[in-house]
């Protein structure tokens, strides 16, 4: 007789639906981090670790997070108002 094969948990649970919201959110954040980083090394002429390491040094002074820096960047750079909560 052969083993038994459980399946994985449908998409459908709590589990999967949480792993696939987290996956979007993190693409969505490597692209608006990855717009910030453009933006300062056109300006700076830098490369993409000098670029990273402005983000991440003023997320540090700002004690905020590498993305809330990246969308005020990238917000500012195209005019648009931040949002409040952010």
């Amino acid at each position: 007789m052969g083993s038994i094969v459980v399946p994985d948990p449908p998409c459908g649970s709590v589990r999967c639906a949480r792993a696939m919201r987290d996956l979007a959110t993190a693409a969505e954040h490597r692209d608006v981090i990855g717009i910030a980083k453009g933006l300062i090394m056109s300006r700076s002429r830098s490369t993409p670790d000098a670029a990273f390491e402005v983000l991440r040094s003023a997320s540090m002074r700002e004690n905020v997070k590498v993305i809330q820096i990246a969308e005020r960047l990238v917000l500012a750079a195209s005019g648009a108002e931040a949002s409040p909560n952010r």
